[in-house]
């Protein structure tokens, strides 16, 4: 049980230390207790990028929503800063994937999935703002 801690508080730092300092061009997906320390941050963008209605139904504190499937999440991704951290999360993981991808893409350079979306964050026992 302590090596769980210790290897979760070092990953987190890690983490931490990677999405502040600027790593390569690459994503994580991190469980729903490392987002929760990692959404915690000053300087992050958190984003939701399910539909308004699913958003609407309960979603992380402090998230904006940014549907991935709707043809403007191009164009309203570009008004985020590219510079900080952006962490997504969808339902399930796989729409906030495949936002990542796209965010990479586009220039972004520190970004983290909630592996298993929302679903893995509730069943974690975190608070869900409605």
């Amino acid at each position: 049980m302590v090596n769980k801690r210790i290897f979760g508080f070092l990953f987190t730092l890690v983490m931490a230390i990677c999405l502040l300092s600027g790593c390569a061009a690459q994503y994580k997906n991190v469980n729903a207790n490392q987002f929760n320390r990692l959404s915690s941050q000053e300087d992050i963008q958190l984003v939701d990028v399910r539909t308004i209605e699913e958003y609407k139904a309960g979603h992380i504190k402090d998230a904006v929503n940014i549907n991935v499937q709707d043809s403007s999440f191009r164009s309203e991704i570009n008004k985020l800063d590219k510079n900080k951290a952006v962490l997504v999360y969808c339902r399930s993981g796989k729409r906030s994937n495949d936002a990542a991808e796209i965010m990479k893409e586009a220039g972004f350079t520190k970004i983290v999935n909630l592996e298993g979306g929302i679903l893995s964050w509730e069943e974690a026992a975190m608070p869900i703002n409605k």
